[in-house]
């Protein structure tokens, strides 16, 4: 450990008297001390840094246990700050304290009068345990800070590779223009269609990246779901033809109004309803749903594709994640457009779940979003925003 004071054992006794003899004996055993004259100088220095904390029990009043016990709860994930307690026998304070700390506080107690061994194999037990908090500490910031750099080269490889992909585009479509013949116009199409899913690739990356590091900001507002729902679906309309798949809409009577980013709310409807497309074998059937429930507007996508097994379910929302009976029908998919649909839902204050009976079954995603509360739920007309096509 960098700073010395992380190793050091602070002690909180009732008298002057005997913090310098707990202090010389620790000393002794060279194991760093540092005596604090009252509760506020004890939590000033555990602010600072410590290895393990020595208390006599008569030395806390309850205003101090209720404080120490808020400070233990406030700790960071990889934090468990030893707390060796000086107790008596049979004490009512004891039991106090006992109740108080237990459940939230890495205490050990040691009954009066006690020899010096066994506090000091305490307090080494304590100093160990520490350092390794510390160890996990310093590799938690590690892979945080790998994570970081993973996601600034993800973000840059996105950007760098873009522009050579428009160019790549915009020869292309000149040279779609110009074929002579039918075999120039299929390979010059083919190369339109690969660049296309490259493009969609890299843009899953981009917003990912964003995501993680907390640059992708929404602009949300009252949206109508209802009439933008209907609009994105007919979007994919004719892909759903050329696909030899039937894309049928259950819309509400009424308009629904969630305040979301329309946008956003379209990229989430069209990545699930594309991986529907992609995953369900002609002449399939896609069902988009979208209903009121309570104070949330829930959408449903339900196809009749390959289906998921119960442990699939748990792992296909995680980034890169692709189920193995999948990758023949992926296209080149990396795996990221069910994890970004995840993290747009609950940028969004809502939540997504997917189930499925089985292989060969089908699956269905459900996302619940929080409707617009106001005026407009009791049938006033708000400003809505309007659809968007992607």
């Amino acid at each position: 450990m960098a700073d010395a004071r992380e190793e050091r054992v602070l002690l909180l006794t009732p008298t002057g008297q005997d913090a310098a003899l707990a202090t010389r004996l620790l000393q002794g055993e060279g194991i760093s001390a540092a005596a604090c004259t009252d509760t506020e100088a004890l939590f000033r220095c555990m602010g600072e840094g410590a290895g393990a904390i020595l208390v006599a029990e008569e030395a806390l009043t309850p205003a101090a246990i209720e404080r120490l016990v808020a400070w233990v709860k406030a700790q960071p994930p990889w934090s468990d700050m030893p707390l060796v307690l000086l107790t008596f026998a049979e004490d009512s304070m004891t039991e106090a304290l006992f109740t108080a700390l237990v459940p939230h506080a890495n205490l050990t107690l040691i009954e009066r009068p006690t020899n010096s061994a066994v506090l000091l194999a305490a307090l080494r037990s304590a100093l160990r345990a520490r350092r390794r908090q510390y160890q996990v500490q310093q590799l938690l910031a590690e892979l945080a800070e790998a994570d970081k750099r993973k996601g600034d080269f993800m973000a840059l490889l996105g950007h760098e590779v873009r522009n050579p992909l428009s160019a790549i585009k915009a020869a292309v479509a000149t040279l779609q223009r110009r074929a002579q013949d039918a075999a120039q116009e299929r390979m010059s199409g083919l190369i339109n269609r690969q660049t296309d899913i490259i493009s969609r690739q890299i843009d899953d990356l981009l917003e990912m990246s964003r995501i993680a590091r907390g640059k992708l900001t929404l602009q949300p507002e009252p949206t109508e779901l209802t009439a933008l729902t209907a609009e994105v679906v007919r979007s994919l309309q004719l892909r759903a033809d050329v696909r030899e798949r039937s894309l049928r809409l259950d819309l509400p009577a009424k308009p629904l109004v969630a305040r979301v980013d329309p946008i956003r709310y379209e990229q989430i409807l069209i990545n699930l309803l594309t991986n529907a497309l992609k995953y369900t074998p002609p002449p399939g059937d896609i069902r988009l749903s979208l209903e009121q429930d309570g104070n949330e507007a829930v959408v449903r996508v339900r196809d009749e594709g390959m289906g998921l097994e119960p442990e699939q379910l748990l792992r296909i929302f995680e980034a890169f994640s692709q189920v193995e009976t999948a990758r023949a029908m992926s296209q080149g998919g990396l795996g990221l457009g069910l994890p970004l649909v995840r993290s747009l839902v609950e940028l969004h204050g809502g939540t997504i779940t997917a189930r499925s009976d089985g292989l060969g079954k089908g699956s269905e995603f459900e996302v619940r979003l929080p409707l617009e509360p106001g005026p407009e739920r009791a049938g006033e007309a708000p400003v809505l925003s309007q659809a968007h096509t992607p």
